[in-house]
């Protein structure tokens, strides 16, 4: 098992992570839906996305980012560098995986973070319509 370190940049998986965290990647690991991967982007660098599917028998997984829940991209087995496994923040270290609580905790930030965009833009459209 490698260890690699990466700085998030941008703010594309907030709240979740924070731009210039320092995270810890367990470099070699094959992520699971609700992880964060590290991985070579087709736009070029390296990206840390969260895993929402993962198709085992044509070796590719479906990242997306938390902040833009439409941005997704289809990511081969090869290009992976790794799971997120912590986040530093400041004097903090955050566990991101690794446990089954944050597995459980990974898998329900999949399932409900669409739900959440989706009642905004519900609520946000009504609101528009009321005086």
């Amino acid at each position: 098992m490698s260890v690699i370190y990466y700085q998030s940049r941008g703010r594309s998986m907030e709240p979740f992570l924070l731009d210039g965290d320092e995270l810890i990647v367990r470099g070699g690991a094959s992520p699971r839906v609700g992880d964060v991967a590290l991985f070579r982007s087709a736009g070029g660098g390296q990206v840390a996305h969260r895993v929402v599917a993962v198709d085992a028998a044509a070796r590719v997984l479906v990242a997306r980012a938390d902040a833009y829940l439409s941005t997704r991209e289809a990511v081969a087995f090869a290009d992976v560098l790794g799971t997120v496994e912590f986040a530093r923040r400041g004097p903090r270290l955050i566990r991101i995986s690794g446990t089954a609580g944050a597995r459980l905790r990974n898998r329900a930030i999949v399932a409900v973070l669409p739900l959440l965009a989706a009642l905004k833009r519900a609520l946000g459209s009504r609101s528009d319509r009321e005086p």
